[in-house]
């Protein structure tokens, strides 16, 4: 029992000794990992979450702390439910240890780390242990409550990140080639990550319908993702001696590799050409766009079958493999794309310059109406976070033209050099940040006659002025998101006018509505499931219910009798 507490303890004691920076930093900036904005955005809809309103909470206690826990966090998760899964499946104290750390250390979780969503990613990645126990467990058992334990912690993986139930059919896949009642545990699985499905079912849904799509499907075509052409094919050679060292072991050993080989097949596929089918499109998407989480995948799904296997040399030159298993990357880009990069993070190089602060308040300050940022391209490419959540509405600006700007509803430009411009004028500097107000901006929507007040709320958008159309500029991803009851011409949305008055509203907070009774009554489902499927409840509601009938039948009896 004393050696179980352990290895938590000396994970706990690494980890929070690896990211101890964090605590000596006001905010940090990892590209998609960014400070809470100190405002509350009152025009722009953000459906609800479960896991948003654990931000909520967590920024109640301490602001950005969210940022800095959950990153953290999944490291520590990850390497000590890995390490019990191992305790489980009989694996040596040395080898249980050693595969523990290497499971959150790795090139392919050093990727998805560098790329700043260790708060998403990494932490239903860190669950995957603990899901490939219980799915394994169901394929021994498929009992009521294994499958409800299941169906838990893929809801649990869901709420973390809202791809968890994909994650998880990645780890319970190799379980389907094991079970020996094969339907059974296929159904039992389907439908344990469709109820974990819907216990998110209105972020799943809203934003495969409306933010994925609005991201383009990439292809070789691009520098950055040719690089990904050269990683397939190393993780195929890599891949391929690994198995071919492993043919001989258990038949654990033997699944788990084809998974990881089916992994990498489907990753070349949809690298190459994408299907172009609703939803689904939106979902390949996710990988197509991130292919580090194939890597993440491969690099875990290795992992496990380590478990299994009882020679230590073959288990140490796997991790060798392991830890290069991302090389075009490392030889591309050094020490940043290993586990070394993760050991040796530091906070103070990825913190918020404080000048930024103030920007985020003068901006608030002034922001009676709706408009747009513009922020020149190198502080979007270059190290300086200032493509933040702390500003609204950034786009990206190509020139410093005055009237370029106003045309596309840009009323401040926030910079780090000086513009010597028309019409440009300095308002405000806080640290290296200068505030530039493009004084000919006049709205962000116009007719055909002039230009027009307008009102944006979460709920609705309205014009006021002139015309019979008006034409409101909304850049597919920066502008107001949500489903408008109108058509898009562009950049503008098209809001038909009468009487000088146009008005067009969101249809996503009513979608949203009624998509979370959906998330409430399926974590009642898996809730109540776990809960009755105890033994004890059972014998105890059976005996109950016993009871109850012979008290029934008595009372029957005498009235008979009378």
């Amino acid at each position: 029992m004393r050696r179980n507490i352990i290895f938590p303890l000396f994970s706990v004691a690494l980890y929070l000794t690896i990211f101890r920076s964090l605590f000596f930093v006001r905010a940090f900036y990892i590209t998609d990992t960014e400070p809470s904005p100190m405002h509350i955005r009152d025009f722009v809809y953000s459906f609800p979450s479960l896991n948003g309103y654990l931000y909520n909470v967590l920024n109640l206690i301490a602001w950005n702390s969210p940022e800095k826990i959950l990153t953290i966090i999944p490291f520590i998760i990850g390497s000590i439910s890995f390490y019990f899964t191992a305790k489980h499946f009989k694996a040596s104290e040395w080898k249980a240890w050693l595969l523990s750390l290497i499971f959150m250390l790795n090139p392919g979780t050093a990727l998805i780390f560098e790329l700043g969503d260790s708060p998403g990613i990494l932490f239903a990645y860190s669950l995957l242990p603990l899901i490939f126990w219980a799915g394994y467990n169901l394929a021994q058992d498929p009992s009521p409550r294994n499958f409800f334990i299941l169906s838990g912690l893929i809801a649990m993986d869901n709420f973390v990140y809202f791809e968890g139930f994909i994650f998880s059919f990645v780890v319970l896949l190799p379980i389907v080639f094991l079970s020996k009642q094969k339907l059974k545990f296929t159904s039992y699985m389907m439908i344990s990550l469709f109820l974990g499905f819907l216990t998110e079912a209105n972020e799943e849904l809203l934003l495969y319908m409306i933010a994925v799509p609005s991201y383009h499907v990439v292809s070789l075509n691009f520098d950055y993702f040719k690089l990904y052409y050269y990683e397939i094919g190393y993780v195929s050679l890599y891949l391929a001696i690994y198995t071919l060292l492993t043919l001989k072991q258990k038949k654990e050993v033997l699944t788990l590799n084809l998974t990881a080989f089916i992994v990498l097949t489907l990753w070349s596929l949809f690298f190459i050409d994408n299907l172009n089918i609703p939803i689904i499109n939106a979902v390949l998407l996710t990988f197509t766009t991130f292919q580090s989480k194939m890597i993440l995948f491969i690099n875990g799904l290795l992992s496990f079958s380590m478990i299994f296997i009882k020679d230590w040399k073959v288990v140490l030159l796997g991790i060798i493999l392991l830890s290069i298993s991302n090389y075009p990357s490392i030889y591309d880009g050094g020490m940043q794309n290993t586990a070394y990069s993760i050991i040796t993070f530091n906070a103070k190089n990825h913190s918020v310059p404080t000048g930024l602060f103030g920007v985020e308040n003068f901006i608030y300050n002034h922001s009676k109406q709706f408009f747009y940022i513009g922020i020149p391209p190198y502080l979007i490419l270059g190290k300086t976070p200032l493509y933040s959540d702390l500003l609204p509405n950034v786009v990206e600006i190509s020139n410093f033209s005055s009237t370029y700007l106003a045309s596309y509803g840009i009323k401040y430009v926030v910079t780090t050099e000086k513009i010597n411009q028309a019409n440009l004028t300095l308002v405000y500097t806080s640290g290296q940040f200068m505030v530039y107000n493009v004084d000919n901006f006049k709205s962000v929507a116009h007719s055909n006659d002039s230009y027009l007040n307008v009102s944006v709320t979460p709920y609705k958008i309205i014009v006021k002025g002139n015309g019979s159309e008006a034409y409101f500029i909304n850049p597919s991803i920066n502008g107001p998101s949500g489903l408008w009851n109108t058509t898009r011409n562009g950049l503008y949305l098209v809001i038909p006018m009468k009487n000088g008055i146009g008005i067009i509203t969101n249809l996503e907070p009513k979608l949203n509505a009624e998509l979370m009774n959906i998330d409430y009554i399926a974590i009642f489902i898996i809730v109540l499931g776990i809960i009755i499927s105890k033994k004890s409840i059972i014998n105890k509601l059976t005996h109950l219910f016993q009871i109850k009938v012979n008290k029934t039948i008595r009372f029957l009896r005498k009235v008979e009798k009378r």
